[in-house]
């Protein structure tokens, strides 16, 4: 199990949040809506937008296989609260 930077932390917890899941949900479908009426070069992160609103409805957050850490958005941050509390030195 890796523990990344502070930094990372705070993103992934943020990103696994109920307000990051709803960004997800809400810019997903901005993203493939603004490719599709940019064109061209943008149509390539229709994807990105795509699996934006699959992980915010499944409440997933793929970081989490990258790190040998739950994908579920509630236990990634508990993940982290345990790691957390472990690790500081006295």
């Amino acid at each position: 199990m890796k523990t990344p930077a502070p930094w990372g932390i705070a993103i992934l917890t943020a990103v696994s949040s109920p307000a990051g899941r709803w960004a997800r949900i809400i810019g997903g479908p901005a993203i493939v809506a603004g490719s599709i009426a940019a064109g061209g070069a943008a149509l390539a992160l229709i994807p990105v937008g795509v699996l934006m609103l699959i992980t915010g409805i499944a409440n997933v957050c793929p970081a989490g296989l990258f790190l040998g850490r739950p994908v579920k958005g509630d236990e990634l941050i508990l993940s982290f609260a345990r790691v957390d509390a472990v690790s500081r030195p006295q």
